[in-house]
């Protein structure tokens, strides 16, 4: 399982790296910084994971590595348990932020939003995306 863990991982800092590429190729005469995070990809496949049921949940969970939602849930929360020490246990003092902003034509069912706040530790927030969408993402 550990294994699998750093596969999963792994992948994600192999999709960071090539965007990451692409970008400098792009950008070589270019003032734009760049910041890639391969924890933040492997965090948003993992909660578009959460809300996803029938064919896409399972191949989901096959590119993910994981046997369910429980084991995908779980994974999260050992990752998450490092941030949460705050380098309190010998390791690394790193901070990890998400969100999730949906369109306001759009519903959530109740038992996702629980999830995503108690497992990935945010909230679901339903934005009009058509206008003031600075104003409430910062709200």
């Amino acid at each position: 399982m550990a294994k699998q863990k750093e596969n999963r991982m792994d992948f994600c800092a192999q999709v960071a790296g090539r965007i990451l590429l692409k970008e400098v190729q792009e950008s070589v005469n270019s003032s734009n910084n760049i910041l890639l995070s391969p924890l933040s990809f492997h965090a948003v496949l993992s909660m578009t994971a959460a809300g996803a049921t029938g064919d896409t949940l399972n191949q989901m969970l096959q590119f993910l590595g994981v046997s369910d939602i429980d084991d995908l849930n779980s994974n999260f929360l050992d990752m998450a348990s490092v941030f949460e020490s705050r380098g309190n246990n010998g390791g690394p003092d790193l901070s990890f932020l998400s969100g999730i902003w949906v369109a306001d034509t759009h519903e959530l069912r109740d038992s996702f939003k629980e999830l995503v706040n108690s497992v990935y530790r945010t909230e679901a927030k339903i934005v009009d995306f058509t206008c003031k969408v600075t104003h409430k993402c910062r709200s």
